[in-house]
């Protein structure tokens, strides 16, 4: 059961990131035919292997939360905290009701760069639709409101009532914001629910992981050509 369940939130997750992808490949409008300057060139992103980020992972007091997904069709890498409960035991032995959060980033070629966006998906069954009428994020991150929109959605319904995926795309500076929050409610769709202390250490072990420095360059450095033999 909790197997299928990981793999329900990283389906949601897919979910979003394909929706992420989709977005980054429209054509770009044509270039007018006037000279214009070049780009200041991009930070080189960082090589990291997943071996690399395993071993920074183990000494995460809460490493357990942590995984590492390769995709060698892909060459992508996904990084995920969780999945966290939100529903009480209590909520689910009554009601048949289970709720949980899980957040991550991806990036390409293992070459680890700050992503403009982290996921976040929620994985709900219940015993009928909880988020088919209203699938709306709203926080309030130390007091202040803030919308992350509409979800997309995933649903499925079994014999023992619906399950439903929802994902979200939230910028790095509105995740950093959640992480190092003293305090962060939320309300998607009409269900309330406060983030933990320790969902909130995952999430900003989670951006730490962005910030491993690379590993030594093996390519040498050109010579100087104002030096002579």
């Amino acid at each position: 059961m909790k197997t299928k369940l990981i793999v329900s939130v990283l389906a949601a997750l897919l979910v979003v990131n394909t929706y992420a992808i989709a977005q980054q490949s429209r054509p770009s409008p044509s270039p007018s035919p006037s000279p214009s300057p070049s780009p200041s060139p991009s930070p080189s992103p960082r090589i990291v292997s997943s071996a690399v980020l395993a071993q920074r992972i183990r000494q995460f007091r809460n490493s357990r939360q942590f995984r590492v997904t390769d995709d060698r069709f892909t060459n992508n890498t996904r990084i995920t905290a969780g999945q966290f409960r939100l529903s009480g035991v209590m909520e689910q032995a009554l009601t048949n009701t289970f709720f949980s959060v899980t957040a991550g980033f991806d990036f390409p070629n293992s070459r680890v760069v700050p992503p403009e966006n982290f996921h976040l998906a929620f994985y709900s069954e219940s015993r009928d639709w909880a988020f088919l009428e209203d699938a709306t994020l709203l926080a309030l991150i130390d007091g202040v409101s803030l919308n992350l929109g509409s979800a997309e959605r995933q649903s499925d319904i079994e014999r023992r009532g619906v399950q439903e995926f929802l994902g979200f795309r939230v910028p790095f500076e509105t995740f950093n914001r959640i992480a190092n929050a003293q305090s962060v409610e939320m309300r998607l769709g009409r269900r309330e629910f406060r983030l933990r202390p320790e969902h909130l250490e995952a999430f900003r072990n989670l951006i730490s992981l962005t910030q491993i420095p690379s590993a030594p360059s093996n390519t040498p450095k050109p010579s100087d050509p104002s030096r002579t033999p």
